[in-house]
């Protein structure tokens, strides 16, 4: 699948415009949405599969007239989870290619690098993947969420796992803002349980050896094993976990809910428990389940793809921005603003869950639950 999402995005690294107005006879000018992401680096495996869904659905618009007779183009930069990469991305996309708007950035650190940015130019960030609270409370002016946030889920987990009857677990985490985020729901969950950690590790970002943070763990053999961290710390954390006998339930956040984390943990995907913040991608009565699973049948490169948490992320994204573009009175910035947060509901295909923003709100969803990765490879609720 990993290969099959690459190929495909190979274009969109080198900054190439994908564009489905050429196929469709269209001539007016495109509405340049701009998007940095991890295409590369410990964060790809989501991204990818984030990005390829949002430009099948941007395809979609596009072949039927777009927006006003306006093809929709996503502008795709890679910033390999890196700020500062993150942060001229932001300038270029908007000063260089004309953005109105971002779109599905990747990433706690990278996504507050564009802020100063997105600040200077009065320009939208639409969907971040990233539950950060930094982007939540206060409430950022251009900063317009979709999925739930990262403390929301933390203490969800905890609980959930109390609630299993695993009274006793360790976490380890990433020493940067999302893991300091991360943690704080964490002990919001230990609050409401009254449960306690038996060992608590923090590593460095950039970090490639985890044998002193590992041999914590399974030495402590604790019931349970938190971990926050990206896709690649986090593969290489339960690989190193279960080669060294670490026999407890291993527990991570929604940003490793793709399917490209299963396909690379391998062997070592089976029971892992993985936060999750949008339906069960099997659930083909959820218009926005069944509306993925076309996309990818329809597609060339993907129809024998299934359809993965981190997809239903960027569908769901990329629906509210369409449906925001709809509403506003220009395809301009300061108009896309107004359009989002006029208070309208944005219907992203989940009956009881739309978004909705206000002047002072910009939170969108806040759904959250737990899945196992099964035997076969696959998310199970």
């Amino acid at each position: 699948m990993q290969s099959q999402i690459a190929a495909r995005l190979f274009l969109l690294v080198l900054g190439c415009l994908i564009v489905g107005a050429s196929a469709s006879g269209q001539t007016a000018p495109p509405i340049v949405i701009g998007q940095t992401t991890a295409l590369t680096g410990g964060a790809s495996a989501s991204a990818r599969e984030m990005t390829a869904i949002a430009n099948l659905y941007f395809e979609s618009i596009n072949s039927t007239g777009g927006i006003r007779g306006r093809p929709i183009s996503l502008v795709t930069l890679d910033d390999g989870y890196e700020p500062a990469r993150s942060a001229a991305n932001t300038s270029r996309l908007i000063e260089e290619y004309g953005a109105i708007a971002l779109f599905l950035s990747r990433g706690t650190a990278t996504t507050a690098a564009m802020l100063p940015v997105l600040a200077r130019h009065k320009v939208p960030l639409i969907g971040p993947s990233t539950g950060a609270m930094s982007l939540h409370r206060p409430c950022h002016p251009y900063v317009f969420n979709v999925r739930a946030s990262y403390q929301s889920e933390a203490s969800k987990a905890v609980q959930q796992i109390v609630g299993m009857g695993l009274r006793r677990f360790g976490l380890i985490y990433v020493d940067d803002a999302f893991g300091t985020d991360a943690v704080a729901g964490v002990k919001a969950g230990l609050g409401k349980t009254g449960a306690q950690l038996a060992y608590a590790e923090k590593f460095d970002r950039k970090a490639t050896d985890f044998s002193r943070v590992v041999d914590v763990a399974v030495k402590a053999d604790a019931q349970a094993l938190l971990i926050i961290a990206t896709n690649e710390p986090t593969i290489a954390l339960i690989r190193e976990f279960r080669r060294a006998g670490g026999l407890g339930h291993v527990v991570t956040l929604s940003n490793n809910a793709s399917g490209g984390f299963i396909a690379q943990l391998g062997q070592h995907a089976a029971g892992v428990i993985v936060a999750q913040v949008f339906p069960p991608e099997r659930r083909m009565d959820i218009p926005l389940v069944a509306e993925a699973a076309q996309l990818l049948r329809r597609s060339k490169e993907y129809k024998t793809v299934r359809v993965s948490p981190a997809m239903l992320e960027g569908l769901a994204s990329a629906k509210v921005l369409a449906a925001a573009l709809r509403a506003a009175a220009k395809p301009t910035p300061h108009h896309l603003i107004e359009s989002l947060q006029s208070g309208t509901p944005f219907d992203v295909g989940w009956p009881g869950h739309n978004v909705t923003y206000s002047a002072t709100e910009h939170t969108g969803l806040e759904w959250t639950d737990l899945s196992i990765v099964s035997a076969s490879g696959q998310f199970r609720r």
